[in-house]
């Protein structure tokens, strides 16, 4: 039963209006990573590594979009009195945690690359290409897609909170200068 949900949430999802859209830039980055794991292996480059992480956590930021849609159009049940609303909240907070673990890798990546001490030019025709592969599949997910999960976390966030005490304690002291 549980293939037989998901293959009903699939065909639910492309159904959706506002799914299409998503799907789409989805396809894209898909396409977009594939060939950045190709400059990746072709080149050897961290930079490009890093990219492709980047790519990877652009899809994962749409898969939070695609769920908050299905969930948006389901109705409470006697199981799940408040329906699924904590879903997307799970797909954000997984989506950060696996960016963090990426980052840690990528460092020791470095690390290793650095200890190795071998020299290494960056002189490979795939960078240019993978870097604007990269680039079109972080503005697509970042610009092209209405990302309620990832909007609310921005909104809701204390750092832009911090920022703007700190904007108001760096006017206020200004001021007090002055005068």
């Amino acid at each position: 039963m549980g293939r037989r949900s998901a293959l009903w949430d699939l065909g639910e999802l492309w159904r959706a209006p506002d799914a299409r859209p998503v799907m789409a830039v989805a396809a894209t980055c898909f396409a977009c990573w594939l060939f950045l794991v190709y400059c990746v292996s072709a080149s050897r480059s961290l930079v490009l590594t890093g990219a492709a992480w980047l790519t990877v956590f652009a899809m994962f930021s749409l898969a939070s979009a695609l769920i908050s849609i299905v969930i948006r159009a389901r109705q409470p049940s006697a199981t799940y009195s408040f329906g699924l609303a904590r879903a997307p909240v799970l797909a954000v907070f997984t989506s950060t945690v696996l960016a963090q673990l990426s980052s840690i890798f990528l460092i020791k990546e470095s690390i290793e690359r650095l200890l190795e001490g071998n020299e290494h030019s960056h002189n490979h025709s795939l960078f240019i290409p993978g870097t604007i592969a990269a680039s079109v599949a972080q503005l697509l997910a970042a610009y092209a897609v209405r990302n309620e999960p990832f909007n609310h976390v921005l909104t809701a966030a204390s750092s832009s909170w911090l920022q703007v005490r700190k904007i108001l304690l760096t006017t206020n002291s200004a001021s007090a200068m002055i005068e």
